[in-house]
């Protein structure tokens, strides 16, 4: 069964069993509003609690002491965003690399904004 992020972050917030819930969305698709009536409800009250967060996440590792070159900080931006359950992180193809460093050099080297006065 296929859900979006947010369904499946209300849930865990909530601690549902989204498995009990009938989707309206297309093709019998849970949506965000379907868990959210089912919070309203109050069935979301009779489950049992939720474990706290600081126990259900790990430890963060200690950062790096060398601070990387701000080439290598752009491209580990998206490091930073939290993954979910059913996410998968694959590495950029070779082809791909270079699109993203052709797009940079275009940005950082062409004029992106242009004004021009008729007097």
């Amino acid at each position: 069964m296929f859900l979006s992020p947010v369904v499946r972050k209300l849930a865990r917030e909530h601690n549902l069993d989204l498995s009990s819930i009938t989707g309206t969305g297309r093709d019998g698709r849970i949506t965000r509003r379907d868990v959210e009536a089912l919070i309203e409800s109050g069935a979301a009250r009779t489950a049992a609690p939720a474990e706290p967060p600081a126990a259900a996440a790990p430890a963060a590792p200690a950062p790096p002491a060398v601070q990387p070159a701000a080439s290598q900080t752009a491209a580990a931006a998206p490091a930073d965003i939290p993954l979910l359950e059913g996410d998968e992180v694959r590495d950029l193809d070779r082809l791909r690399v270079r699109i993203g460093e052709n797009m940079i050099q275009a940005k950082q080297t062409a004029a992106h904004v242009w004004t021009s006065v008729e007097v």
